[in-house]
């Protein structure tokens, strides 16, 4: 089986719906026969050197499949 792995940033304003995006794109996964590894969250963190659309934060979340 292949793995890969999936990282995806929010928009700081919509960090209280990530819960519910965790369970969209886990059932997306698990219902296309997918197994999830090993999911993190990475917390609130700055982006490297240059803000992404001028955002001074974005939660990032990684999941491992």
């Amino acid at each position: 089986m292949r793995h890969y792995e999936i990282v995806f940033m929010v928009h700081p304003d919509q960090s209280e719906q990530v819960p519910g995006m965790i369970e969209r794109y886990t059932a997306a996964i698990t219902g296309a026969e997918g197994k999830i590894h090993r999911l993190e969250d990475w917390g609130r963190r700055q982006p490297g050197l240059t803000p992404i659309n001028k955002l001074p934060q974005s939660t990032l979340r990684s999941d491992e499949r």
